[in-house]
């Protein structure tokens, strides 16, 4: 059996299980501060509303604490952790981590960017701006259900190409 056939047999058994509905999936790459860094990130949701997002990170500061926000700029700045608390992850000897979390369809809707954010002390809890390096910085808009897929609508997701 090619590998095609594999992937496709999985996908399906995991929408059987799971009753996946969609799933909307980019890869990020770090900001300035965190160079070379990349994180696959996704939403799925299944046939009853219920979202998840996923954070999967690599080449991130070896062990970091990392926090996951949902960010407004506009018409002011305002932040709330994304998902449930604690709202972070640590990393790993390499690098990285990896966040879960359900999220509401209200968060996903009316917010406008997601950030992942290095805890320079490694205190999750201290949110002086000093404090913080943002890792990854994505528009939730890129996230969200548009009738196409990923790939169709030019995500240059590859999970041969981003293997954590």
């Amino acid at each position: 059996m090619n590998t095609f056939m594999k992937k496709l047999i999985l996908v399906l058994f995991g929408v059987a299980l799971g009753n996946l509905a969609y799933a909307v999936t980019i890869v990020v790459d770090g900001e300035a501060t965190h160079n070379g860094a990349s994180a696959i990130i996704s939403i799925d949701e299944d046939y009853l509303g219920e979202k998840t997002l996923s954070v999967k990170a690599l080449k991130l500061k070896p062990y970091n604490i990392y926090t996951v926000w949902f960010v407004n700029q506009t018409p002011e700045m305002a932040m709330q952790g994304a998902g449930s608390a604690p709202y972070f992850f640590a990393t790993d000897s390499r690098g990285r981590g990896e966040y879960k979390s359900r999220v509401s369809a209200y968060d996903v809707d009316n917010w406008q960017m997601l950030k992942v954010v290095l805890h320079v002390d490694g205190d999750a809890k201290n949110m002086d701006m000093d404090n913080l390096q943002p890792a990854f910085i994505t528009t939730l808009g890129s996230l969200k259900k548009k009738g196409r897929t990923a790939k169709e609508a030019g995500s240059h997701y590859s999970p041969e190409a981003h293997s954590y």
